[in-house]
């Protein structure tokens, strides 16, 4: 039985494992071509029948492979002109449910690939969708099949039109599809014939840029190796006129083996010159670059956090950024001097005097004067000595927020009771007035 002969000790399947079984399929003697059409169109339909079982549908595979070995290449030429009446078993096989049976179909596509090279490409194309499809599989025999299948094709259908498909599997939600399109791709450019890459190599290679910054990393790892089997074909591409014309630089722009600047924004750039491509290596993130301050800014933060031990008078002192804002002292005090002051005025608040009213006035400034300043020393640690493209944390912000809220209520209520006394000081002022005249009209009555 012919699965019993393909079959291995290990669950994963090999270009080895294809090659000893493509050694097992013998051509069938004393048969026309007419023949082989006709049995090859009865073979697909029982292939594409739910009804047969998948032990008979193994040998009608190897029968398939054995009858396209009884013809040469120039009529195997002609088989193909009728593969609309017999493909579609083949097309349809990558999506069987048994992984035994797809290992058979998958030696099949890549057997018909190896045979047919170029002229098997209608078939191919449409086998694309399907064989990438079984790479995400989690049974390791359909997914390492699939993967052999479509090295096959790509190895041996050498046509433009695959490499315009191609891209799309690039950029597809599984990264094992993803994987497979990049590897893919390499064996295009390092094993198929420069007169068939070239015209197409401005749009193939750019496509695959994104893959680069790829959230997989053997994705990753594949395009590298990708870009840097890349070079030598993209060096071709060196003079200055055709480097314009491709890849947009400006006209004073040196000549240089670089690919186009992506779309979007990567996280890393891969420039293809000599010594980055030996490495393999992408460029690290750059480092953040710490501000100098002066002495002056240096004296204060001292004042503000007391972490400064030695400042040098000769030199600018190079200061690290704070993690987290520090504990602002001064603001602390500020605020604390502001309680007093409140708690101060409002007990000055219900004498009636004009000279008192105004030092409750006087004090009343002084306190939105202290709120102020404690608002702006506040928030100048965080301006003066923290990273400007940071925030602060938002529970500290949170509280600065609560406290100035406190403050305001307390200072809108000192006003309120500020404008009861004024009130209440202009009545008393009203009756003090009227009995100073009325006192002052008896004492004229008296004397006269």
């Amino acid at each position: 039985m012919f699965l019993k002969r393909i079959s291995n000790t290990t669950p994963t399947v090999t270009r080895s494992d294809f090659l000893n079984a493509f050694d097992l399929f013998k051509p069938f003697e004393d048969i026309s071509n007419a023949e082989i059409e006709q049995r090859v169109i009865s073979i697909n339909e029982q292939l594409i029948n739910k009804a047969t079982s998948w032990e008979v549908k193994s040998k009608l595979l190897e029968d398939l492979c054995c009858l396209l070995m009884s013809m040469n290449n120039h009529d195997a030429e002609a088989l193909m002109r009728i593969s609309p009446q017999w493909d579609q078993c083949l097309v349809d096989g990558p999506k069987e449910g048994r992984s035994s049976l797809v290992k058979v179909y998958c030696i099949a596509i890549g057997f018909f690939a190896y045979r047919l090279r170029a002229s098997f490409l209608p078939v191919a194309e449409r086998l694309l969708k399907n064989l990438f499809g079984l790479t995400q599989k989690r049974i390791t025999i359909m997914a390492s099949s699939g993967r052999v299948a479509i090295e096959f094709i790509f190895r041996y259908v050498q046509s433009s039109k695959l490499m315009e498909s191609l891209p799309e599997f690039a950029k597809h939600k599984a990264s094992e599809i993803r994987t497979e399109a990049v590897n893919a791709a390499i064996i295009i450019v390092q094993q198929w014939p420069s007169e068939i890459v070239k015209p197409h190599l401005k749009d193939f290679i750019p496509s695959f840029e994104h893959c680069i910054g790829d959230a997989g990393p053997t994705v990753r790892t594949s395009a590298k190796v990708l870009f840097k089997a890349s070079e030598s074909l993209l060096n071709e591409y060196q003079s200055h006129a055709r480097t314009v014309k491709i890849y947009g630089t400006p006209a004073r722009a040196p000549p240089t083996s670089r690919l186009p600047p992506p779309k979007t924004a990567l996280r890393y750039r891969m420039p293809l010159s000599t010594e980055v491509t030996k490495s393999l290596t992408l460029s690290p993130p750059r480092q953040t670059i710490r501000p100098i301050m002066s002495m002056a800014d240096a004296k204060a933060r001292h004042l503000v956090t007391g972490s400064l031990q030695h400042l040098d008078t000769s030199r600018k002192t190079t200061i690290p950024l704070m993690s987290k804002p520090a504990t602002n002292q001064k603001a602390d005090a500020l605020r604390r001097r502001t309680l007093f002051e409140a708690r101060r005025t409002r007990s000055q608040i219900p004498v009636a005097t004009g000279r008192r009213v105004s030092d409750v006035v006087i004090r009343t400034e002084k306190v939105k004067k202290i709120e102020a300043d404690t608002l702006s020393a506040t928030k100048s640690p965080v301006s003066l000595f923290s990273d400007p493209q940071a925030s602060p944390p938002k529970s500290e912000t949170k509280l600065l927020k609560a406290k100035v809220e406190s403050l305001e209520t307390r200072l809108n209520d000192m006003e309120k009771k500020l404008e009861t006394v004024l009130h209440k000081n202009a009545e008393l002022q009203q009756i003090v007035s009227s009995q100073v005249a009325h006192i002052a009209l008896l004492l004229d009555l008296g004397t006269a």
